[in-house]
């Protein structure tokens, strides 16, 4: 199954692109433009500064549970409002 998507021609297009985790995406435009708006659900939106802290405080509570790199964490959070909205700066 090919991952590439001829049609687009933008800078979303993955054709000769290595895949990249998400965090590291986030961290990068972090560390770039950190008051940037990275998401937004609802009336509540975060920087890519506050999504980062966010995610590191999370993740530092799942390592102090005994959770390591290769195990598979499922999350039950609430649903936001029905519409996320995600910068395009993050799909760069």
């Amino acid at each position: 199954m090919s991952t590439d998507y001829p049609d687009q021609s933008d800078e979303t297009t993955f054709v000769g692109r290595e895949p990249e985790l998400v965090q590291k995406l986030v961290s990068r435009q972090a560390s770039s433009i950190p008051q940037a708006l990275a998401i937004t659900a609802g009336c509540t939106s975060l920087t890519y500064l506050e999504l980062e802290a966010r995610a590191n405080r999370l993740a530092q509570h799942l390592r102090s549970l005994g959770v390591g790199p290769d195990v598979v964490v499922g999350l039950c959070i609430e649903r936001p409002a029905p519409r996320l909205n995600i910068p395009r700066t993050v799909r760069s």
